[in-house]
């Protein structure tokens, strides 16, 4: 287990972290550009979410990443996240701020034993992309607000994706974008939005969802 606050604290020990280790960060903002440096461990929050802020982008080039519990404030770069590897988890977290997708998933597709799953996190999206959706890619519970042109969940390249009991809502834009790839649609609420799914190509399963006040 590692432990430190303070300016660069989160990048200082990402580049001594081994195997299994867990991160945990405290409460502040975090200023910092980041990249994962071993496979297969925990960065955590040690507090509230919306307390523990990293502002930047963060790259996770190593499989086996679990990311808990922090706020990912893009701070207008084009992605808060960006995932280019296998077996990543992220949950109980807040994204917004990025200038095209707030996480994107770049993984080739994998084994569907190792996916990219996204949980019980909250997406504030402007005219961006909440999750650009490539590899395998799970995502479950989490809540997405969209204001003005942006898209809850966009899939656009060869992928196998599962939205379910997730929360689409705000004044405008698109809860789930389709334009390519494999995806089930499933269990989730979508209200207020201009449109609630766009399907425009792939292989796409929909069921038990609900749609209100959408255009």
């Amino acid at each position: 287990m590692a432990s430190d606050t303070g300016p660069d604290a989160i990048g200082r020990i990402l580049e001594g972290a081994d195997e299994d280790w867990t991160i945990k960060i405290g409460e502040g903002l975090y200023v910092e550009i980041l990249t994962t440096e071993c496979k297969d461990i925990t960065i955590e929050g040690s507090g509230d979410a919306e307390d523990i802020i990293i502002e930047g982008i963060f790259t996770i080039d190593h499989e086996g990443i679990t990311l808990d519990g922090v706020t990912l404030d893009g701070n207008g770069a084009d992605n808060a996240l960006v995932v280019n590897n296998f077996g990543f988890t992220l949950e109980n977290c807040i994204l917004e701020g990025a200038d095209e997708a707030l996480v994107d998933v770049v993984a080739e597709p994998g084994d569907e034993d190792d996916p990219t799953v996204i949980d019980d996190c909250t997406f504030n999206i402007e005219d961006e992309t909440g999750i650009l959706a490539g590899g395998v890619t799970e995502i479950s519970d989490s809540t997405f607000t969209v204001e003005e042109d942006g898209d809850g969940v966009g899939i656009e390249i060869d992928a196998d994706v599962t939205v379910e009991d997730c929360t689409f809502n705000g004044g405008s834009g698109v809860g789930v974008q389709v334009t390519a790839g494999d995806s089930e649609i499933s269990g989730s609420t979508f209200a207020g939005l201009a449109t609630a799914l766009d399907i425009d190509a792939g292989t796409v399963s929909v069921g038990g969802n609900t749609i209100q006040d959408c255009e």
